[in-house]
């Protein structure tokens, strides 16, 4: 059991940095959310209580593809696996594409100044995610 535990956290470690930048992203999208909602007046506390469960729920769902990768890593014993964590590492970087979409989006209702080609970068991707 302790190997076990071992082996999470160092598989956790090495996804560290990827979820990090998750929360940024969905810090950043919270802040410019609010903003526009601020700007706008319309301000919900319950589109605001929706972002903890959601939150919540999409690093449980990392957490969950952290497991498998563990256990793919365990049953198979393919260094490879160790090294990249292709479902956690797959899934949060979509997870940031997601809330790169919701920041840029944000921020210009807001009107702050996007450059053209990011909108386009954007639109290509919601496209490509629909």
């Amino acid at each position: 059991m302790l190997h076990f535990i071992n082996l999470f956290i160092d598989f956790f470690m090495k996804n560290l940095y990827f979820i990090i930048i998750f929360w940024i992203f969905f810090f950043a999208d919270f802040v410019l959310g609010f903003s526009n909602a601020w700007t706008r007046k319309e301000i919900s506390s319950t589109k605001m209580k929706e972002s903890v469960p959601k939150f919540v729920g999409f690093n449980t769902v990392i957490l969950i593809c952290l497991l498998f990768d563990l256990m793919i890593y365990l049953g198979t014993g393919f260094d490879i696996v160790d090294k990249l964590s292709p479902l956690t590492k797959t899934l949060t970087v979509g997870f940031c594409f997601n809330e790169f979409i919701s920041c840029v989006e944000n921020a210009d209702l807001l009107g702050l100044p996007i450059p053209k080609f990011l909108l386009k970068v954007v639109e290509v991707l919601k496209q490509t995610n629909e």
